[in-house]
């Protein structure tokens, strides 16, 4: 066969019913020589012609006799919105009915047109085969004949028939109706044929020159649609498995846009969209309607000779040995060229500018582009990086800068435009300030550094703790302090991105216990000394904002008494005074670590280094 095998599994649709697994291929069980199938409801009807069954079968393979005819031979069957099912058997030119609050029933061949619960659909005299058989989503009832080949539909309710299609060259078998409303139907020749909805409800008969066409290679006895798209099983009229199948459904083109500036020099590029997917593409580009010589690729470059002209771009797609054209819209009239200048931002070769963002707020800025002709090509570089990139989450595109950048300060984007004319130069300053406060950080330290390996502590706006060092740092820590000692506090509001925003109200600082000294320093920060050996709870307010710590302070070791030495100057200095020599380079030392474990501070540190020094 040439139908397309289907993966092992597959997901379907059906019309008013949850999605269902259906797999590769079904078997009927108890079946001998399966005929008409159709699909209703998530079941699977078949008609075993070698049984006189009429089964549903799901998905998973479990199988039920729903109409028995004794001594008939299954033909046809179809089931109607309501669940009534229609069937015909072979050798008999009759289209019975019975309501699904019939079933399951058995009957006899010879009874059926006297038994109350058959309905008889259509009766032709003489000698005739109806072997397809399908609903349509408005119960019309739609069957083939073999003997002589042609389509006719029942409509719901009626008796009487409408011929649909005529002048077949083989007799029909299998039947059924994709999703899209479009009737397929195998003939004896191993073709199958289809028409679409708007050819059924149009003027009737229709011929086979009317129809879409496709060789199968096989005749088969069943069409059911699973409901997704022209995917469906078939049978072949014998044995009792059917297989998962997918039609070739006819090509139907998208559409074709120009893109492009209709100007002399200027490239027009076709636009596609909606094409099927394994289409290939021609192009021919269209002078006023009139084909323009060798101008048979995706793009068109305008000449002198458009001046004035309308263009268009016809694109012809095809797939599975089908095609279609389509023609776009015109484009025009052609203007002729600009003429050669140098790249310029709004008039000026040099400009410098400035935007303000928000941190973490999406930004879009336009209208960045540089004119000039030829169209100038553009170098986007900034100083926010050591090797002059963009700022991570920033781009520059035709003219448009937008990102979303977290953390204050003003880079600088450098954009250079450039084109056979000269260049020009946009230097854009992006000031980024701080989001919303969300709250108070802070950083404790020794109010005097004796050591680079004494701790630094940050608090952050929730309460934790992180220690620093030069080993690293030292996540859920205690501060801790000696009784007697001095600790410094440098508070800062900050927003979710840690960035600093400047306060409006001088930072209070209170501990919970009154024997210690608290001093302000400046807006942002004290110091706290120590006198009693316990812990200490630090609260700090600011703005309206309030955060709290702990402080352990342990009892001061009392040293034993050593001997004072005796200093002795050497030759050339100065005497020993008692003055700690050693503290400008403890000042270093610290200073240099705070500068690479806590860059967010940077005010802090600046105001620090005045006390300290």
């Amino acid at each position: 066969m040439t139908l397309l095998t289907m993966s092992a599994v597959v997901t379907a649709t059906p019309a008013m019913a949850a999605p269902i697994t259906w797999p590769s291929s079904l078997t009927i069980a108890g079946g001998s020589s399966v005929q008409g199938i159709t699909i209703h409801d998530g079941l699977l009807y078949a008609a075993d012609h070698g049984t006189g069954r009429f089964t549903t079968t799901t998905p998973g393979g479990s199988t039920k006799t729903v109409l028995t005819v004794e001594g008939g031979e299954p033909a046809a069957v179809a089931v109607d919105s309501k669940g009534d099912v229609a069937f015909t058997l072979d050798s008999d030119p009759t289209v019975y009915q019975v309501a699904a609050s019939a079933l399951p029933l058995t009957v006899s061949a010879s009874s059926l047109s006297t038994n109350p619960s058959v309905q008889i659909r259509y009766h032709q005299t003489g000698t005739e085969y109806f072997y397809g058989l399908a609903f349509d989503a408005s119960d019309n009832l739609y069957f083939g004949k073999s003997v002589n080949p042609s389509v006719y539909e029942l409509p719901a309710g009626q008796q009487s028939v409408v011929t649909t299609v005529v002048g077949l060259e083989a007799g029909v078998d299998g039947m059924g109706f994709a999703p899209d409303g479009s009737l397929y139907f195998a003939t004896d020749d191993g073709n199958v044929h289809s028409a679409t909805k708007s050819q059924l409800q149009s003027s009737l008969p229709l011929s086979p020159a009317d129809l879409r066409t496709q060789p199968d290679g096989d005749a088969y006895m069943g069409i059911a649609f699973t409901g997704t798209r022209l995917e469906h099983y078939e049978s072949l009229g014998g044995g009792n498995v059917v297989a998962l199948a997918k039609f070739e459904g006819p090509y139907t083109p998208g559409t074709v846009t120009v893109a492009g500036t209709a100007r002399v020099g200027e490239t027009l590029t076709a636009k596609l969209s909606g094409w099927p997917s394994d289409s290939e593409y021609t192009y021919q580009w269209l002078r006023n309607s009139q084909a323009i010589s060798g101008a048979t690729s995706k793009t068109y470059q305008l000449t002198d000779v458009e001046i004035g002209a309308q263009i268009t771009v016809s694109v012809t797609g095809s797939a599975n040995g089908e095609s279609a054209t389509v023609t776009s819209n015109p484009v025009g009239p052609v203007g002729r060229a600009l003429p050669l200048s140098a790249p310029l931002f709004n008039g000026q070769s040099d400009v410098s500018l400035s935007r303000t963002v928000t941190a973490g707020e999406r930004f879009s800025f336009t209208g960045f582009g540089a004119t000039g002709n030829p169209a100038p090509t553009y170098t986007v570089t900034s100083d926010a990086n050591a090797d002059r990139s963009l700022p991570t989450g920033v781009t520059f595109k035709n003219g448009t800068l937008s990102g979303v950048l977290t953390d204050i300060g003003s880079p600088e984007i450098v954009v250079t435009a450039k084109n056979s004319q000269g260049q020009a130069v946009e230097r854009i300053e992006l000031i980024v300030n701080p989001a919303k406060p969300i709250g108070l950080k802070a950083v404790v330290s020794p109010q005097r550094w004796e050591s680079k390996d004494e701790p630094v502590w940050e608090v952050a706006p929730d309460g934790s703790v992180t220690q620093w060092l030069t080993s690293g740092e030292k996540p859920g820590a205690t501060i801790t302090a000696k009784q007697g000692s001095t600790l410094e506090v440098d508070v800062v509001k900050v927003d979710k991105y840690g960035n600093p925003v400047t306060s409006l109200q001088r930072v209070s600082v209170t501990s919970s216990i009154a024997t210690d000294t608290v001093k302000a320093l400046s807006q942002d920060d004290a110091t706290i000394t120590f006198n009693h050996a316990s812990p200490h709870v630090i609260t700090i307010r600011q703005d309206g904002f309030v955060n709290t710590f702990t402080i352990q302070v342990s009892p001061q070791t009392v040293a034993s008494p050593t001997a004072t030495p005796t200093a002795t100057a050497a030759a050339d200095s100065l005497a020993f005074t008692g003055a700690n020599v050693a503290m400008p380079m403890g000042v270093a030392l610290v200073l240099f670590f705070i500068g690479g474990i806590l860059l967010i501070w940077t005010h802090l540190r600046k105001r620090r280094i005045g006390r300290h020094n």
